[in-house]
């Protein structure tokens, strides 16, 4: 077996026990199936939602109009039932009409996904095998990330794919040809998954944090002997790839959404309702779902009064790797300490000073609420704790290196001790056979 055949077959194994794990983890929607994740949203949009699509996309004919809405309206113009993902419709195919289980295990597919993903991105950080699979179950099992799976799976789908999009871009990056190579090319489907998922707001995070990243990766992976102009024109190539990809793979959907979104309200209830092509929600709307100040102590208390899933816990196991992860030499802790404090002024939105600030950045004040960034933070925090946890395993001697140590040295005093008290064959005194 050559080396990419190992390689692929380690992945697969990985692949199977990050699907192990995370059936394991939420057993209890499978069996003996206690819980789900079909309430609220998911019960009134996303279930009668996927059966449309199932309907459709079975009887081979795309979901274009909904006849059960009053007179009717563009089934994928909402973009919210996420028509033209890719994973909805092979999912449909294959199982059949949705049931409540078969949505609770398509949930746990991408959980697992998201999950292998963000080991995968961490070993290519330098973070070894069992310390990733922490990270990963940091990131997607608990906070932010994990709130969404109950309340808006499409939301939620969406954010699993964060660390696929940096892992294919910090690839393609390092490629001969940084615009023009698989990865870069792998790096701009997954980040037009995260649109055609069923919502923007995740494709828009997901956007910023590969811009930020790419930034990271300048000075960190920039090629020595080159001009800056030259390393920054292989980032801005590859940057522009992704985003022709990207803008490639969801044309469809962005095509079915104009026309819908100039006659459709994304928020009703104030003097005039707020347009979806409106760039930025109302500051009174927009500060309504952000973090105060007392929601901060979430991070060791788990209560925050933020609504809609604004928690910063990550268990306080994860906390403290997250700790030591802050003394792993390198300029990564950097990075992710600066992305995190931009993402807590983000969350606290209107009560910091710099409020105003955030609610001006273009892209950003489009999401109507700002504690949604907070998974960006989750990232982070996963990251720091996975590489704390393999700082804190390599302190601990290994037991495997102690056995073989120990036993080397067993063997060299015993053969030693034979041979000072065993003679040479020609040293001894052998009687002979006299022939006269």
């Amino acid at each position: 077996m050559n080396s990419l055949s190992r390689r692929v077959t380690s992945e697969a194994a990985m692949a199977l026990l990050c699907l192990a794990l995370t059936f394991i983890f939420f057993h209890s929607a499978v069996f003996p199936r206690t819980k789900t994740f079909l309430y609220g949203d998911n019960m009134l949009q996303y279930y009668p939602w996927m059966h449309k699509l199932a309907d459709d996309w079975r009887a081979l004919a795309p979901p274009l109009w909904d006849f059960s809405v009053e007179g009717g309206f563009p089934f994928p113009g909402e973009w919210n039932t996420a028509a033209f993902y890719p994973i909805n419709i092979l999912y449909v195919w294959l199982t059949g009409i949705p049931t409540p289980v078969k949505l609770d295990v398509l949930i746990l597919f991408h959980f697992a996904a998201a999950m292998w993903g963000m080991s995968l991105f961490l070993r290519q950080r330098g973070v070894e095998r069992w310390p990733s699979l922490f990270g990963g179950a940091v990131f997607c099992w608990i906070g932010p990330v994990a709130t969404r799976a109950p309340a808006q799976a499409n939301i939620f789908v969406g954010l699993i794919y964060l660390p696929w999009v940096l892992y294919f871009f910090e690839r393609g990056l390092a490629s001969k040809n940084a615009w023009r190579n698989s990865w870069t090319g792998l790096a701009g489907l997954t980040l037009a998954l995260s649109l055609l998922a069923g919502h923007p707001q995740p494709f828009i995070h997901n956007s910023l944090m590969l811009g930020l990243f790419a930034v990271f990766l300048l000075f960190e992976k920039r090629t020595p002997g080159l001009s800056w102009t030259i390393n920054l024109w292989r980032a801005a190539s590859a940057l522009l790839t992704v985003a022709v990809i990207a803008f490639l793979f969801a044309y469809i959907q962005l095509a079915s959404s104009h026309e819908y979104f100039a006659r459709a309200y994304r928020w009703v209830g104030l003097a005039s309702p707020i347009k979806a092509f409106q760039t930025a929600v109302p500051l009174e709307v927009y500060n309504r779902y952000s973090l105060s100040f007392p929601d901060l102590f979430s991070v060791i208390t788990a209560h925050s009064r933020a609504l809609d899933g604004g928690t910063l816990y990550i268990t306080i196991t994860a906390l403290i790797c997250a700790c030591f992860g802050l003394g792993v030499p390198g300029t990564w802790r950097w990075f992710v300490l600066t992305i995190t404090g931009f993402i807590l002024l983000v969350a606290l939105a209107g009560n910091t000073p710099f409020g105003w600030l955030a609610y001006r950045l273009p892209l950003l004040n489009m999401v109507r609420e700002p504690v949604r960034i907070l998974y960006l933070y989750q990232f982070c925090f996963a990251a720091l704790a996975a590489s704390g946890l393999q700082m804190a395993l390599n302190g601990i001697p290994r037991l495997n290196e102690f056995s073989i140590n120990g036993r080397s040295s067993l063997q060299e005093n015993a053969i030693d001790h034979l041979s000072r008290r065993t003679e040479p064959c020609g040293s001894r005194n052998v009687p002979r056979i006299s022939t006269s």
